[in-house]
């Protein structure tokens, strides 16, 4: 099911957790453990999205001052071209280096990429379909925030750190094999560093 905002993403995961009175959680903590999910999907299935970028005749571009940008996923150039045309390319950190050619000082590269789903106070553009997926991980995220901190305290039970933590591996074992189900899916057949993944579409 869809959610409509940051609230209705703690309040179902709160709910998840049987504690929807936050007794055991804060806000601050189910919001923690919800960015932490939220990294994850987004660097399995990120949001497409395009940013061009102003070609400087060189070959190796530094990009970061672009931190939305969590995978690059085709170096479009010249930009518009039907049908369009790519470069190969290649990422180490925060380079970006080209292997075809350096384009012109003037022209422009269209880097389509990844990027982190937003989800803030007022909206959220989770799709529906991954918005369950994301309230999993968030629980394991805080399931094993939990273990940490109840590791060092004393408790009439002693095993509750590690039964915090036992759910949390289950959860995050679910979660992630959830995650590379749709990186798969979504780059089946494979592709190679500088090719045009199978899911790409110039019309999205």
């Amino acid at each position: 099911m869809p959610f409509a905002n940051r609230a209705d993403f703690l309040a179902a995961i709160a709910r998840d957790l049987g504690d929807p009175d936050g007794n055991t959680w804060t806000s601050d903590d189910l919001s923690r453990a919800l960015d932490h999910a939220l990294d994850d999907l987004a660097d399995a299935v990120g949001a497409p999205a395009s940013v061009d970028v102003p070609a400087t005749g060189s070959d190796t571009y530094d990009l970061s001052g672009y931190p939305h940008v969590r995978q690059i996923v085709a170096v479009e150039w010249p930009a518009d071209e039907q049908p369009p045309a790519y470069l190969r390319f290649h990422i180490w950190g925060a380079t970006l280096r080209l292997l075809d050619a350096a384009p012109p000082a003037g022209e422009t590269l269209r880097l389509h990429y990844r990027r982190a789903f937003a989800v803030d106070d007022e909206s959220s553009d989770v799709p529906a379909d991954l918005a369950e997926l994301a309230v999993l991980g968030a629980r394991a995220y805080a399931l094993l925030q939990q273990a940490a901190r109840t590791a060092c305290t004393v408790n009439v039970d002693g095993w509750v750190s590690r039964r915090y933590e036992l759910q949390s591996e289950r959860l995050l074992t679910r979660f992630r094999e959830a995650l590379a189900e749709l990186r798969q899916a979504r780059e089946n057949p494979p592709f190679h560093p500088g090719q045009t993944p199978a899911w790409y579409d110039e019309r999205d």
